[in-house]
């Protein structure tokens, strides 16, 4: 049962927050535990379905978790308790969704949870890996250098996906608008001069009847046509949402020419990135190999890390694990294993982190660049063919008539 309650301390400061407890007069023992003088307590009570709050469509983004993080670690540093701290970090909060996650957490941090087992209850906002890092900082003693990791990591992880998709944006776009103005000229351009054609008779050349032919299917069949994409598509969301379809799509990112580099690059760097930060948070070796396997956002990758644990576990090394397997480059195989053998682990995967990344950002740029050419020539073959397609027969036709 949830139970809000206010209250004042021996001191005559008041409290109010949110508690669960299994009844009401556990409720009311828990808080004359703290030393509450309680003035009001009620039970929470289910809102109707119409009534409650929609956030189906609400979700926390990077930067604003980037902001929790930052403000929590500063004001956690300038001695302010934890429950006040997260109090005025939800107040400068201004996803209205946030402050609502925020609220239960203080609610439960209030009412004696740890902070990491407060974000737990929340992990569609809070990932594992995020989870674990507050939970070594608070074994260690070092939230606050717990918190201020995770700003910066998920500052570098948002800067860098955001590279990714305004890069894709303007391709995406032009190929959009290519496929739109192509469908409208085979089912309403095209069928129009068809007509005109058949009056005057003749052959016409070879590329103005693959055209016809196609606008005729698509003009007969647009309704198949459409539905069959959205089975397709429907289709392919599902199997992708599946554990074998997520696997093919991993080991296809690993594999195909094209992105193969690209993704290897981003997931070693991720690797790095999180095993480094969770090494540095005092978290055990094989603790942060698990975490890292969770989170480095590839099965393939995950597998092995899994591996690489339970190796750990036996008392093998971590570089020995990675040799094996071909989606870890030489470079990194070395540079890991001589972090372990001069014990500098953590310094060296922040400088392999740092160094995949810089290859991420300059593979990226040469793929973006590298596309807007290439889509040039494919949009511009595509519109000759068209152009061809529909005047090569009205050429014919005006030196037949001259």
């Amino acid at each position: 049962m949830q139970f809000t309650y206010k209250g004042r301390t021996p001191s005559g400061q008041p409290q109010s927050g949110l508690m669960e407890a299994p009844s009401r007069e556990e409720a009311i023992n828990f808080l004359h535990q703290k030393g509450l003088v309680i003035t009001y307590l009620s039970t929470e009570k289910s809102k109707p379905l119409i009534s409650k709050d929609i956030h189906l469509f609400q979700h926390v983004k990077s930067d604003d978790l980037v902001a929790f993080s930052r403000q929590l670690a500063s004001l956690f540093g300038a001695q302010v308790p934890l429950i006040e701290a997260l109090r005025a970090t939800r107040e400068q909060t201004v996803n209205s969704y946030f402050k609502t996650i925020i609220f239960n957490v203080v609610s439960n941090v209030d009412g004696g949870m740890a902070l990491s087992e407060a974000l737990s209850k929340h992990p569609n906002v809070f990932s594992e890996f995020y989870i674990s890092m507050v939970r070594a900082g608070e074994f260690s003693g070092n939230l606050q250098e717990s918190l201020e990791f995770m700003a910066d990591y998920l500052q570098r992880s948002y800067e860098v996906a955001s590279k990714v998709k305004s890069s894709m944006i303007y391709p995406a776009f032009v190929l959009g608008m290519f496929v739109i103005i192509g469908t409208v000229m085979m089912v309403f351009v095209v069928p129009k001069l068809t007509a005109i054609f058949k009056q005057f008779g003749g052959k016409l050349p070879l590329p103005t009847r693959i055209l016809i032919a196609v606008s005729g299917f698509i003009s007969h069949w647009y309704l198949e046509l459409f539905l069959a994409i959205i089975v397709l598509v429907i289709l392919a969301i599902y199997y992708a949402s599946t554990e074998r379809g997520k696997r093919f799509l991993d080991t296809m990112l690993l594999t195909l020419p094209v992105v193969k580099g690209i993704s290897q690059k981003m997931y070693l760097s991720r690797f790095a990135d999180n095993l480094s930060t969770l090494i540095k948070g005092g978290l055990p070796i094989v603790q942060a190999l698990q975490v890292t396997s969770d989170v480095v956002g590839n099965r393939v990758y995950k597998s092995i890390l899994a591996e690489a644990a339970e190796e750990v576990r036996k008392g093998n090394s971590i570089s020995s694990v990675i040799s094996k397997h071909a989606e870890f480059t030489p470079l990194i195989v070395q540079m890991v294993k001589t972090g372990e053998e001069t014990g500098k682990l953590d310094s060296i995967l922040l400088n392999i982190s740092d160094f995949y990344k810089y290859e991420v950002n300059n593979s990226i740029d040469g793929l973006v660049a590298l596309i807007e050419p290439a889509l040039i020539v494919v949009l511009g073959l595509g519109v000759g063919v068209l152009v061809a397609s529909i005047l090569l027969p009205i050429y014919s036709l005006v030196s037949n008539i001259s």
